[in-house]
């Protein structure tokens, strides 16, 4: 009796069909000026930007355009903002980077597959960092945090018992370039120490701070430094 054998043409069936998919939606070549107006379209629908600019620079072999590979792509803002949290300004270049280009064209995300590195410099205020906290599921009422030179200090009332008031001093850390988590230094509750369960269980509603990952092009973060007016994250 016959057996169809697996085809050997089944591995690539897949990504041609997905290049094909991705023309369609192109209704032509992948050209430079096309993907920065889709980048700019995707970030603006999720996104309120002020001053978006985006730039796409090609090599000299347009095969590679084709390919979605590229000498650099440049991403800056004088501010983002999503859920009335925002980040000003940023600034983000990726370079020898390669997007995909079915999923920007045609799943409408933005996906680098493939990166020699990035810089970056983006800024959040302190204003907009007590937004976020108050966006937080913590055990704590009345969130505030002010700015120092390097050092962050925390304040509010500390659910887990009525009417105490919480005071911690802490730093932040960046964990696998993405993430920033704070680390506390110094907590107390009504000038007591905390003992480090609780410590522990207020830090798993707040980390991560915050996460790069969300931010267009995905940079990876190297440095994060607090001034008494901002908190500075480079890559």
């Amino acid at each position: 009796m016959y057996r169809a054998r697996p085809s050997s043409y089944a591995p690539v069936a897949v990504p041609l069909l997905l290049l094909f998919l991705a023309s369609a939606a192109l209704a032509g070549a992948v050209t430079p000026t096309k993907v920065q107006d889709k980048m700019v379209r995707i970030i603006k629908q999720k996104w309120t930007c002020k001053n978006l600019k985006i730039k796409v620079v090609p090599f000299d072999n347009d095969s590679m355009t084709q390919a979605g590979r590229f000498q650099a792509i440049v991403f800056r803002a004088d501010a983002i903002s999503r859920k009335h949290i925002t980040v000003a300004p940023i600034y983000v270049k990726a370079f020898d980077v390669t997007i995909d280009i079915y999923a920007l064209f045609y799943k409408d995300k933005i996906r680098t597959t493939k990166r020699k590195k990035t810089v970056v410099e983006a800024r959040m205020s302190e204003t907009n960092l007590n937004k976020l906290l108050k966006m937080k599921d913590m055990p704590i009422k009345n969130p505030h945090v002010d700015f120092g030179d390097n050092i962050l200090t925390f304040t509010g009332e500390y659910a887990a018992v009525f009417g105490h008031r919480l005071l911690m001093e802490a730093k932040l850390q960046i964990v696998d370039h993405r993430k920033i988590n704070l680390i506390p230094t110094k907590v107390r509750v009504n000038g007591i120490p905390l003992p480090s369960g609780p410590v522990r269980s207020l830090l798993s509603k707040v980390n991560p701070l915050l996460d790069m990952g969300e931010v267009p092009l995905q940079p990876k973060l190297d440095t994060i430094t607090i001034t008494p007016t901002h908190i500075i994250m480079k890559g």
